[in-house]
This record gives C-alpha cells, structure tokens and sequence, in this order.
C-alpha cells in the first residue's frame, strides 16, 4: 500500500477525530484515556515506520508515517519524513511533495535539508532547487 485510498483516510479520520474529541471533552478520565490513545497510536506508527525503513520497505514506512500525519496534520517534521522515505524509494514525485508540503507548514532549515544524503540523489533535479530556493 502506497497512499490510504480515501475510505481507509477517511477511517482513520473518524477514529482520530473521535480521539480528539475525547480528548478535548468535560470528563477527565476519558480526556486521559484518549490522549493515551493518540500518544500510543503516534508512537506505535513512528516506531513500526522506521522498522520498515530499515527493512527498506518504503512504501509500507510512508503508510505509517501518514497515519501520523493524521494525529498531528500541522508537524512539518511528519511531512520531512515522508520526503526522506519517498526519497529513499527514488520517487522523486512524491518526495518533493511532501519536502514542498513541509517547507509550506515552516521547516525552512534550508542547510538540514542540503546536507540530508537522503536527498543527495536529486540535488541536481529542478523541483529540488525550487524548492530550496523557498527556504532562504
């Protein structure tokens, strides 16, 4: 699986969305109960993510990291890692999307990412520089 299709996003949408709003609610115990929930759920996906990372299952990784993404749509370093990963997996395409989605929501440390050898493969490519080129 590469990107959710929208009925799984729209899944785990419902089940985050309750979560938040349990954990925003007027009864504490269930507050605590959910933010448990969402820090588990972050964590498990984070951490299964880099397993598949490391077994250079790519695809798989960027799946977690997307739930992620869902639990906590304004961290740009979520989007970083979905760049790195697609980067790792040579799609050039997506990887510059979620690079661009990142530097958009503030990561704009334009030497991290130069320096980054995930990205050393397309240092060259045009979508690359433009996208440095926002990060002054």
């Amino acid at each position: 699986m590469e990107e959710f299709p929208d009925s799984i996003r729209m899944m785990w949408l419902k089940q985050i969305g309750s979560m938040k709003k349990a954990a925003s609610g007027s009864d504490e115990s269930k507050q605590k109960l959910a933010k448990r929930q969402l820090n588990f759920l972050t964590i498990q996906c984070y951490e299964t993510a880099r397993k598949y990372t490391e077994l250079k299952s790519y695809k798989t990784s960027a799946v977690f990291y997307q739930i992620v993404s869902l639990i906590q749509p304004e961290d740009s370093s979520i989007d970083y890692l979905l760049a790195q990963t697609y980067s790792l997996d040579k799609d050039l395409n997506k990887s510059v999307k979620f690079l661009t989605i990142a530097v958009k929501k503030g990561y704009n440390n334009r030497k991290a990412i130069e320096s980054d050898a995930t990205f050393a493969w397309m240092a060259n490519e045009r979508k690359f520089r433009e996208i440095l080129e926002q990060c002054k």
